[in-house]
């Protein structure tokens, strides 16, 4: 058995963010992403990747940061979840860090209405926000890109 769980750690505005390697596919530089009309605030547009169309959400709306243009130097992390891929914009991905699993972020046995979405755990003297993938990742940019693509 594993004791260890691993997590890419990427930044928004100076601060650190992760997420379990687990549902991570890929890190990609940034690229031409396609608006969508008539999407969610937080849907950004879509991104071929390979012939895949996958919706690009925007974690600085999420997170109440002030919106900014995408630059050159900027990444997309390629999740994947039950419902498909979806793509998240960040400043910088930053690297893998490992954690032993004894800290259980996130404990199964916590009633799902009291259950956190978030953990703040300090690093390398550095706090980083620990993100639960299925709050971070809904299923409500599927069904609007879904949506958009129809019109």
């Amino acid at each position: 058995m594993n004791s260890l769980d691993h997590y890419l750690v990427f930044s928004l505005d100076r601060r650190r963010h992760a997420l379990p390697l687990s549902v991570v596919e890929r890190v990609i530089r940034a690229v031409e992403i396609m608006p969508l009309p008539n999407s969610a605030d937080d849907v950004l547009g879509v991104i071929n990747v390979q012939g895949r169309i996958i919706p690009v959400l925007s974690l600085r709306k999420r997170f109440g940061l002030e919106e900014r243009p995408v630059h050159p130097e900027d990444q997309i992390i390629i999740t994947s979840s039950v419902l498909g891929s979806v793509s998240l914009l960040v400043d910088a991905a930053l690297g893998v860090i490992t954690l032993p699993r004894s800290l259980d972020l996130f404990p199964e046995d916590t009633p799902p209405c009291t259950s956190q979405s978030q953990q703040v755990i300090t690093v390398d003297e550095e706090m980083v926000l620990f993100h639960k993938p299925e709050r971070l990742i809904e299923a409500k940019p599927f069904e609007r890109v879904t949506e958009a693509l129809q019109l």
